[in-house]
């Protein structure tokens, strides 16, 4: 028996003095750690990904729209800039610090909106959920000044 845990203590001091040793223990972790960086790189891209807008509107067009895109899951990223005429937000659009800009003239029913953007840094699929944005707003004002319940809304919109 005692010769036994002598080879083995010798077996195991010359496997230690290998690199492949320390490779067989430090691999999994170094593989690990760049599955995790290459995970968080790809989340900063999704982020980056979504498109910035400006809103060029009243200060309560602006609150309702950042509050309704709060409450939707779009991930719409309107910025919170204080811009408020269409010509400087215009210049911040071909500057490149903007990828589009949400003018609404009329504060009243949304009726007069014009969206502004860069083709190549704007998707479809952004635009309708703007869209989709913009009719919940319009909804729940007309339904505020019809003086409709929830409850009635719902009924209404619903397929």
């Amino acid at each position: 028996m005692k010769k036994s845990i002598v080879v083995a203590k010798s077996l195991f001091t010359r496997r230690i003095k290998k690199p492949n040793y320390y490779w067989m223990i430090f691999a999994p972790i170094l593989l690990a750690v760049i599955g995790l960086f290459c995970n968080h790189f790809m989340q900063q891209q999704v982020k980056n990904s979504n498109p910035s807008i400006a809103i060029v509107a009243s200060k309560n067009i602006k609150n309702e729209i950042l509050q309704q895109n709060k409450l939707s899951k779009n991930h719409i990223h309107f910025t919170n800039s204080h811009l408020h005429s269409l010509k400087q937000a215009q210049l911040y659009l071909n500057d490149g610090n903007l990828d589009g800009i949400l003018y609404i003239k009329n504060q009243n029913d949304l009726s007069d909106v014009k969206y502004f953007y860069k083709k190549q840094t704007v998707s479809d699929s952004s635009i309708k959920k703007i869209e989709q944005l913009l009719y919940s707003i319009k909804t729940q004002k007309l339904a505020a000044t019809m003086g409709l319940s929830l409850k009635q809304i719902q009924t209404i919109v619903s397929p």
